[in-house]
């Protein structure tokens, strides 16, 4: 039927993923749900991030050297 399109093939992948669920079959790209009060930790929680100045080749490392002045100032 003519506009209905939408409305079926929301219901039909409503009712495929009842099936999945109720199989116990896991979608591809869905998490699993978790225990209450159970978060996986952090490995990098205590890490700091790298700084960009930790190597003196680094451009922003360069960037912030003073520009040197010109040698000759004098016009001739």
């Amino acid at each position: 039927m003519p506009g209905k399109s939408l409305g079926v093939e929301r219901e039909l992948r409503w009712r495929i993923k009842q099936a999945l669920d109720d199989a116990g079959i896991r979608m591809i790209g869905v998490l699993p749900l978790q225990a209450d009060g159970e978060s996986p930790a952090d490995p990098t929680a205590a890490m700091a991030a790298p700084s960009a100045y930790a190597s003196a080749t680094s451009p922003q490392s360069m960037a912030t050297t003073p520009i040197p002045p010109p040698t000759n100032l004098n016009k001739q």
